[in-house]
């Protein structure tokens, strides 16, 4: 009898012999991918119990792990087929080196990587890399450095850890013996034998048994590929910016279905010295004085409402003294205060080691990382005046490390963020610099609404809590072993919680949010109340208030109007006049809970980049309102409703008509842009065309998954030459 290992092999031949006609026709480009295990990001099991577990693109093994999901995602939108070729990170780097693969995942952007390979803008996790130690080693506690002198340090050959802890060692002058293991395997092995005293490697690992004694880097992990294959790389780096922008949580929603799970020092257990400082502390009633931005959202904050500290550093505050039993009070203030002795803590500051040390101010392991955006008009991309942020370290040391990098600069010093972005909208600065988090905040206010916004390339800030250093030790090392208790997934949803767009809601916050109208309104109102009075307190001068109260009545209409065009302006895109991002949802919101099938099309214009780069933005602007105008037309005619998504995409919804005749509506629309000549400033424009995705809705299915389907749709219909209408596979 034949083992069974061959009959294996025989009939997983037979079946890719038999599925070969079957899937040639709907398989697209393939994308071979170097694969390497290291923990939940990434999994590899190359021996199967059944045939059943074993899918076509995944022989001769099974792939798991955020990364492999990830991928997965982006290759669904693409209509890639994924090869997997298994490695170590060195043998899938060499390989991809050569070209034998075409993408490898999860590797940090350093120098020498850097100049081997090409990396996306758009990075697929932000990690940390760590100092660790076993748990039972008391000669090491969190952040102390001097205990790392001389440390024998393990590390694997070639990998990121290595290099951000030997960069790190030699910025901070602290000498370490370095030694070098071919695999995680073996790194941990050498640290429960004592062969070594600490191991350098991401947070990401779960670990039991294990302490961060410190926290050295932030390192974004990106999917790389092969310098000649750019094109790749630019499919991935826009399609991942897709994905991010359907669903603005899915990073968070994969770290914490893989990552988070149990990692290192999820519990608070502080040390008996820790402990007995924290009991003293207690007993002694003693508040820890915070410095506190009281204008910086959503970041840090005074909450309008309530008066109290708000954000995302308040949050992270809070949980530190669940744990710990602190009391914190709340001081308003800036970053320069514990350096000045006015406080004892600044709740949110750079991890910035330089800055820290000048300033006699230890700073805790990194909270998280900020992505930054530089905000211009449209006409100040070259200007070199800055407006930066007076009393922000996190401002300022953006400014000047940028400055110092690529932009020169010429500084003016504002109090906060809005009062730059005001500055930058009035013409006194040309630029200043916000964070992802800030940014959305303000990019929904329509006062904005001309800023430009624009990302940093590889260019992140990571933020920590600083301590003064004329404080106990001790209090730093407190804070240090709260943060590392906080799962980074509790982290995530306190971030998502605090820079989630919610609708204004209550009087208070209509009052914070809008000082000069609620003023003219109080005005009005009062203006009313008090002709009312003096009207049937003074016959005599009837004529006179009775034509100011109908004054008053006009200027109360006129705010009433002005908010109805506010309204307006918040739910309606300004250059098209359809509905924008947010009037589609109260669309969605209303149609969902009836039940009712409707299909959902995504229409895109054609190389609309380089139209803009040809034309000019006026002439795209004016090709925006011609695509406009043509499906108003067409929607009028069908009874469908119609919203700019953003950019030069737009959202089609018709819940009166079949697929087949939703089909020949939206080729209709095609055509008609398709043969739509425009004149701009007295010249002739070529037309554009557009691309057209559209999914039926299923009964239960979300509307995430139905944008994703109609996505989908309009990637094959741009992937096959653009100018088309394709509809999603599921629905065939």
């Amino acid at each position: 009898m034949l083992p069974i290992k061959k009959i294996r092999c025989i009939i997983l031949i037979l079946i890719l012999l038999c599925t070969a006609s079957g899937t040639s026709a709907q398989s697209g480009r393939i994308v071979r991918v170097g694969w390497y295990s290291f923990g939940m990001l990434s999994t590899y099991h190359p021996e199967q119990s059944t045939l059943s577990d074993i899918s076509l693109e995944d022989l001769p093994g099974v792939y798991g792990g955020y990364t492999y999901e990830y991928l997965r995602m982006i290759s669904q939108m693409n209509g890639w087929q994924l090869r997997f070729i298994p490695g170590t990170i060195t043998t899938s780097l060499e390989r991809l080196e050569k070209g034998e693969v075409d993408l490898v995942g999860g590797v940090g952007k350093i120098p020498e990587r850097e100049e081997k390979f090409a990396f996306p803008i758009n990075s697929i996790l932000n990690t940390s890399i760590g100092i660790i130690t076993r748990s039972d080693d008391t000669r090491y506690t969190p952040n102390d450095f001097d205990n790392l002198k001389d440390i024998r340090l393990g590390a694997v050959k070639g990998t990121n850890p290595l290099f951000c802890v030997q960069q790190w060692s030699q910025d901070r002058h602290i000498p370490m013996q370095f030694i070098t293991y071919n695999s995680f395997a073996e790194m941990y092995a050498a640290l429960d034998d004592g062969e070594v005293d600490a191991i350098a490697d991401s947070l990401l690992t779960p670990a039991s048994n294990k302490q961060v004694v410190a926290t050295i880097a932030s390192l974004g992990l990106y999917f790389v590929g092969n310098k000649n294959n750019p094109e790749l790389i630019q499919k991935l780096d826009d399609t991942i910016t897709r994905l991010h922008y359907l669903k603005p949580g899915y990073q968070e929603s994969l770290s914490s279905k893989y990552l988070y799970g149990d990692t290192y020092n999820t519990r608070f257990t502080p040390g008996k010295r820790e402990r007995a400082w924290l009991d003293q502390m207690i007993a002694s009633g003693k508040t820890i004085k915070v410095s506190f931005l009281t204008s910086h959202p959503p970041i840090e904050y005074m909450d309008p409402v309530t008066k109290e500290p708000a954000g995302i550093m308040a949050d992270i505050f809070a949980r530190i003294q669940e744990r710990t039993g602190l009391k914190f009070e709340y001081v308003k203030g800036d970053t320069n205060d514990a350096a000045e002795k006015k406080t004892d803590i600044v709740a949110a500051i750079n991890t910035d080691f330089a800055w820290a040390d000048q300033h006699h101010v230890s700073l805790s392991q990194a909270v998280f990382d900020i992505p930054i955006f530089i905000v211009t008009r449209a006409d100040s991309a070259n200007d070199p005046r800055v407006a930066r942020i007076k009393n922000s370290h996190l401002g300022k040391n953006v400014a000047e490390r940028l400055a110092q990098e690529r932009f020169p600069a010429e500084y003016s010093d504002y109090d906060n963020v809005e009062t730059c972005m005001l500055a930058v909208k009035d013409g006194r600065a040309g630029r200043t610099y916000i964070s992802s988090y800030e940014l959305g905040h303000y990019m929904s206010q329509e006062r904005f609404a001309d800023l430009k916004f624009q990302p940093v390339p590889d260019f992140n800030e990571s933020l920590s809590i600083g301590v003064s250093k004329d404080e106990d030790p001790m209090l730093c090392a407190i804070i240090c072993e709260a943060l590392h208790s906080l799962p980074p997934a509790e982290i995530n949803n306190i971030i998502l919680r605090n820079t989630t767009i919610q609708p204004e809601q209550g009087l208070t916050r209509l009052i914070y949010n809008h000082p000069w109208r609620t003023l003219l309104a109080i005005t009005l109102l009062a203006s009313l109340i008090g002709g009312l009075l003096f009207f049937y307190r003074s016959n005599k001068k009837n004529q006179r208030l009775r034509a100011q109260l109908e004054e008053t009545l006009s200027r109360q209409q006129a705010l009433q109007r002005m908010n109805e065009t506010l309204a307006h302006q918040s739910r309606y895109d300004a250059l098209t006049n359809l509905p924008n991002r947010r009037g589609l949802n109260e669309f969605l919101t209303a149609l969902y809970p009836s039940n009712r099938p409707f299909i959902l099309a995504i229409l895109d214009i054609d190389h609309f980049k380089d139209f803009n780069d040809t034309h000019g933005h006026l002439a795209g602007d004016a090709a925006l309102i011609t695509v406009t105008r043509l499906m108003q037309q067409h929607a009028n005619n069908t009874d469908a409703f119609i919203a700019r998504f953003g950019g030069e995409e737009f959202i089609w919804i018709d819940t009166h008509h079949s697929p087949a005749e939703v089909h020949e509506f939206l080729d209709e629309l095609r055509k008609a842009v398709s043969h739509q000549v425009s004149l701009h400033q007295d010249q002739t424009i070529r037309p554009v065309t557009i691309s057209i995705g559209y999914a039926v809705k299923t009964n239960d299915e979300p509307i995430d998954a139905l944008t994703q389907r109609a996505d989908m749709a309009l990637y094959q219909a741009k992937s096959a030459g653009r100018n088309q209408v394709r509809h999603a596979k599921d629905d065939l």
